[in-house]
């Protein structure tokens, strides 16, 4: 069962340690996680906003920026009054944001243009569309300075086979080309589990789905090296879940 086999290596989708020892270079140390939360700037959408207390939890000092129907590139214009009508507090007293619902990539200027970016951004987007071609933007807009861990993209719904696959191939391929960024892959996580992750709406995460999806988001987060003894010696694995090995 893939829950217990992550609780027994305290991994979710990506292993951000393995036990070291002495004679592999970090003197033992397997002191190996996320970073503190107050670490953390957190970009999302509706999963982010169901899951804030737990994110809160898991991370605690995390500064998040969130907002339901969040699109990468494109300003949500359309938000009705179920959704809210205001800009949220920390995006306008903050950042000076106008909009109420400023795109993932307007945010991310925002944060840097205000000083407001931290060691490490979360930016959890993609599940409204998909969109394609906006990293390379989102890496020149925040710098080297920062590290950054991109959420593949799934939902239960019929039309996810269709809509998430290139976006789930760039993040990857932006993972691959640029030091800076790791992937939470969410997908590979809740892919073929859409009884036990997924709520009514077959779109947003139950409550089991939010803890695995912040657990692989956070242990994404622990990949950096400097979550693992400060010195970049751990062991990074990577859990296959089709085949349950470590690779």
């Amino acid at each position: 069962e893939v829950l217990e086999r992550m609780a027994e290596l305290n991994i979710s989708y990506y292993s951000p340690c393995r036990e070291v020892s002495s004679g592999d270079g970090n003197n033992g140390n397997n002191n190996c996680g996320a970073p503190s939360g107050s670490e953390v700037v957190w970009v999302g959408d509706s999963y982010s906003v169901e899951a804030e207390d737990e994110i809160r939890s898991a991370l605690s000092g995390v500064d998040i920026h969130a907002m339901v129907s969040k699109f990468i590139s494109n300003e949500n214009t359309t938000l009705d009054n179920s959704f809210g009508n205001s800009i949220p507090e920390n995006d306008q007293s903050e950042l000076g944001l106008t909009h109420k619902n400023a795109s993932g990539l307007n945010i991310a200027k925002a944060l840097k243009e205000h000083n407001k970016l931290r060691n490490y951004l979360v930016f959890a987007l993609g599940t409204n569309g998909g969109e394609t071609g906006y990293f390379r933007e989102l890496i020149n807009t925040v710098g080297d300075g920062t590290k950054i861990v991109l959420t593949t993209a799934w939902t239960a719904e019929s039309d996810a086979s269709s809509m998430y696959p290139a976006f789930n191939k760039e993040v990857k391929e932006i993972a691959d080309s640029n030091s800076n960024v790791v992937v939470a892959d969410w997908e590979a996580v809740s892919k073929g589990k859409e009884s036990e992750y997924w709520g009514s709406d077959l779109t947003h995460p139950n409550e089991a789905g939010r803890k695995v999806w912040i657990e692989t988001i956070t242990s994404a987060l622990g990949q950096f090296g400097g979550a693992c003894g400060g010195g970049g010696n751990c062991d990074f694995t990577k859990y296959d879940y089709d085949d349950n090995t470590l690779k």
